[in-house]
Order: C-alpha cells, then sequence, then structure tokens
C-alpha cells in the first residue's frame, strides 16, 4: 500500500537500492551481528504461543536479560555507543535497571518520555555523558550517526519494522562496522524459529557474522 501511494505521488519506481547495494556504494557501513546465548531451560508449559509466553520467556527472563545487560557492559568497556531495542516498556524498564546495577550509565526513552527529554538522552549518548539508550520507541525516521551498537532485546521475527531499527548502519566518522547484538533463543520452538528467520534476514542484508 505504501509503494502505491508513493508511486500515485510520485511516479513509478526507476530505480530500488537495498542496504548491501548502499553499503557497496559507501552510502552505509558494513553490519556485522554478534549473537549471545543465554542459559534459560527450555519452556515445557507455554505449548501454545501467547502474550503471556512472549512476557515470561522474553521481557520478565532473567537469564536472557542478564545476557543482554552483559553484552551492552562489555560494548561500553570497548568504548561503543549502545541502544537497546524493546518492544515492550516493562521490558526497557527491567534492563535500564539490569544495566545500571552493572553500573552503566542508562536512559530510559518510551512513549511517555518527554520529547525533550528524548532528544537530551540521545545528544547525552552522542557526546559520551551517557553510555546506552534503552528504548522501545526509535524506529523509521530516526538516524545516529554516531551509534556503533544496536541490540536487539525483544527478540521477535523477522520484518521491516526490525530493518528500520537498525539506526546505527549511517556513516560517522571513524566507524568501520554497525555492530548488532541479537540473542539466540533456544527456549522455546516459537522463539527458536524466530532466530532463524532474523539470521536469514540478515545474511539477505549481507551482514557478517549472520
Amino acid at each position: 500500500a505504501e509503494l502505491l501511494w508513493a508511486e500515485a505521488a510520485c511516479g513509478p519506481v526507476r530505480l530500488s537500492l537495498g542496504i548491501p547495494d548502499l553499503v557497496a556504494q559507501g552510502h552505509l557501513v558494513q553490519g556485522r551481528v554478534s549473537w549471545i546465548r543465554h542459559n534459560a531451560p527450555v519452556s515445557t508449559e507455554h505449548r501454545r504461543w501467547s502474550p503471556t509466553a512472549y512476557k515470561e520467556l522474553v521481557s520478565e527472563c532473567a537469564q536472557r536479560n542478564k545476557a543482554l545487560s552483559e553484552a551492552a557492559r562489555r560494548h561500553v568497556s570497548d568504548g561503543k555507543r549502545v541502544l537497546v531495542d524493546c518492544w515492550r516498556v516493562g521490558h526497557a524498564r527491567r534492563l535500564v535497571a539490569s544495566l545500571r546495577a552493572l553500573r552503566v550509565n542508562a536512559a530510559l526513552m518510551v512513549g511517555s518520555t518527554p520529547h525533550a527529554t528524548r532528544w537530551k538522552a540521545l545528544d547525552d549518548l552522542v557526546s559520551g555523558k551517557i553510555d546506552v539508550v534503552v528504548a522501545t520507541l526509535l524506529g523509521e525516521g530516526v538516524d545516529i550517526p554516531a551509534l556503533d551498537v544496536v541490540i536487539n532485546a525483544e527478540g521477535g521475527k523477522e520484518s521491516a519494522s526490525a530493518v528500520q531499527r537498525l539506526r546505527n548502519l549511517t556513516k560517522s566518522q571513524d566507524k568501520e562496522e554497525a555492530i548488532i547484538v541479537d540473542v539466540v533463543d533456544h527456549h522455546h520452538a516459537r522463539l527458536a524459529k524466530w532466530t532463524a528467520e532474523r539470521r536469514k534476514m540478515y545474511r539477505g542484508l549481507g551482514f557478517k557474522g549472520a
């Protein structure tokens, strides 16, 4: 529908370039996927997928959140600017608390965060005043060239929105690659399927490590 609307307004598509094309032409930096693992036990309670299953196996999964927080801390220790993408506000709040417990200076950005506070958090991330932004709302239209690492905390399946959340592909001074941290979820069949779909998506984008 969006493509039809664009063609009606601007005329037919003359040239379509994907992320691999833009990387090859030097407009974007090369993406690299870093996979992390956790030791959450395989679920035997949620035979059918549901919002409750997502809540318990993703947003409230202690082992998974620990692995995510430790990955963020490692990249901060390497001097990287880190964005953590979440779907649920509760998940974002848990990760901010976990990061702060690890003495990582993390800021929360959700729908209720005032616009002025959102922009200040991003400015502080770029300037180094804070280490990590954990957000539920940085999707299409938000560009952060200085961002080094995006951590996909929400899991989920391959989708256009998953690609749009990769806010670190834009070129910036001295940035040689964009690091995407993702999770190998093994503790439910649905999550394992989504992990495989995301891996296929990254391969299609030409990312290293996929």
